[in-house]
Parts: C-alpha cells; structure tokens; sequence
C-alpha cells in the first residue's frame, strides 16, 4: 500500500516511517521539496503519487510559545501551517479521492475539567496554537473521506528530529540537573511506537467521519512522570522537586492547560475490533525504552531548545 504522507521528517513522522516503512510505502509531501502552504506546489505533489490509498497528514507548526507571540495573526507561519497547509492537502486529498487521516492535538481542549476528554466533548483551546489546530480540523473535513486522530505528548526511545518530553527529562537528569515539575497540572504521554501503529491501522481501515484519540492510557503529572523516569532508571529521585503550575501562571501570561487528561477508551474500542493491540500503560512504555536505548541521548543544551509543546511542564 503506498500512502502519501507530509511531516515525515518531525518526531511522530520519523516515528512512523520507522514502523511502518517496511510493510508500506510512503510518499513524502514535506520540507524542503513541498511548502504545504503553497497549494499550486502541494496538488502537483500529491498528483505525483496517483496509485496512493490514503493520505497522513502530519505536519504542523507545534512551537505554543512561538504561536502564542502570533496569536490572531492570520498572516503568521503558524496560521499559515496549520490552517492553509491543512486547506492544501485536503484539497488535493478530495480531488484524488484520497482518504485523509489529519493528526490532531489534545491542545484543543482547555484543559479546565477533571475528568477524561472524549472525542464527544467540545473543543475549547486557550492559546493560539490549540485555536489554529481546531481550525485545522475543520478544515480536514474538507477532504471528503477524512479521520481525525487526536495525540497527546508523544515520546520514543529513538533519535528523533527534536528530543520528546521523555528524552529531554531523562538527558537534564542524566547531567545531574534538578527539575523543578508541576504536581497540579495532568497530561497523557503517549508512546509514539503505538500512535504510529494506530496511524497505519487507520490509513487501512480508513473509518469514515471518525475522530479518535490516539493516545497512551495513563494521565499522570509531570512531577509523577519525572518520579517515574528515575525509578525505571534508577536515577536519584531527590532531583526531582514538586513545583506548581497554578505559581508559575502568575508570572507567565501564556495559558497553560491544567488538566489533558484524554481518554482512550473509543481507539482502545476500535483497535480490538480490529484485532490490534492496546497501548501500552505508561510504565510499561518507559521500561521497553530503556530497554531499546542505546543511541546517543540529546545533550542537556539541546533539551533546553526543543518545542513548547512538548515540555510545559519544565
């Protein structure tokens, strides 16, 4: 099966060539060949691969606190990445009669409720980042044949284009720094071995007008998770110190979600159906990473450069 795909070369694409690059092929719509927010450039490059079964939409512009300095700009990269690029490929999805799978962020909900977000609940994002990607989703729809698969704070054990939340935690211990992490803020690490399996799951089965969160299955705090990297790693747990994200709200005007828990519970459903396997818990995810170590981790200075939205707990 050859799917067409853009945003091979960011952390969940390079992920997914990975899993999937032998059993599929995978035509890369990306930077530098293809600007998706050019739509003459992006319809000849999807028409260039007229014998592909489905489309995966990966790129994006993840960066929050570079898109909260562009918050309302419609003129700015992020809009532009995230909106237009997505009107781009949807169209040349729908004029190739492409199925479209549209990766999606749990950033599009405001974080402001306790329990579990399911894909019936109602997007509300606070910051611009989350805004554009719900635009985005919209703008998904307009391929025809479309799935939308929300993810959550990604992290693999491989080298990857920019180090996950895993990674950099785990290099800032390794070089004897002490974290400070939030013990009042929730989110769902998700385990990119399994979000890139479900991807290839959904390109084959291509449900129709679904949105899936395709996520782990453990909502944790960072602090919790900081605690849990050192116990897997057997790293001292005193470098890890309580801080609190409704404190640091105080001196930082950019909104900051409280609580991302996101259920699992309708892929978890839909997989089985399907005869795939669960994700695996939290746990269990960080023990197989360290177990698959043996690439060079990122230094503690290219931890402290990587994308906002992986780390707002740090």
């Amino acid at each position: 099966m050859k799917i067409v795909a853009t945003g091979l070369s960011g952390l969940a694409g390079s992920q997914l060539q990975r899993h999937i690059g032998g059993r599929c092929e995978l035509a890369a719509v990306d930077l530098p060949a293809v600007d998706i927010t050019d739509r003459d450039a992006t319809l000849r490059a999807f028409e260039a691969h007229a014998d592909a079964a489905a489309a995966i939409h990966l790129a994006a512009f993840t960066d929050v606190s570079a898109a909260w300095r562009e918050r309302g700009d419609r003129e700015g990269l992020c809009y532009r990445v995230n909106v237009l690029g997505t009107r781009n490929v949807a169209e040349a999805c729908a004029r190739m009669k492409l199925h479209l799978t549209h990766v999606s962020t749990d950033f599009v909900f405001d974080g402001a409720s306790d329990d579990p977000y399911g894909e019936e609940d109602s997007p509300r994002p606070v910051e611009w980042y989350g805004e554009t990607k719900l635009m985005a989703e919209d703008e998904a729809r307009r391929a025809g044949r479309w799935t939308i698969a929300r993810i959550a704070f990604p992290f693999c054990a491989e080298p990857a284009p920019r180090p996950d939340l895993v990674r950099r935690l785990l290099a800032q211990l390794r070089s004897g720094k002490t974290l400070r992490l939030f013990e009042d803020q929730s989110i769902t690490p998700s385990w990119l071995e399994d979000v890139a399996g479900g991807l290839e799951l959904l390109a084959r089965e291509r449900p129709a007008e679904e949105i899936f969160h395709l996520t782990g299955s453990s909502w944790i705090s960072p602090y919790e998770l900081g605690r849990m990297i050192t116990d897997v790693w057997d790293l001292p747990a005193d470098r890890i110190v309580a801080s609190s994200l409704k404190e640091h709200l105080k001196q930082d005007p950019r909104p900051r979600q409280r609580s991302l828990k996101i259920s699992n519970a309708k892929w978890r459903s839909f997989a089985r159906s399907c005869g795939w396997p669960a994700p695996l818990t939290l746990r269990s995810a960080l023990e197989k990473m360290r177990e698959l170590e043996g690439a060079e981790e990122p230094s503690p200075e290219e931890c402290d450069k990587g994308v906002e939205h992986e780390r707002p707990c740090v």
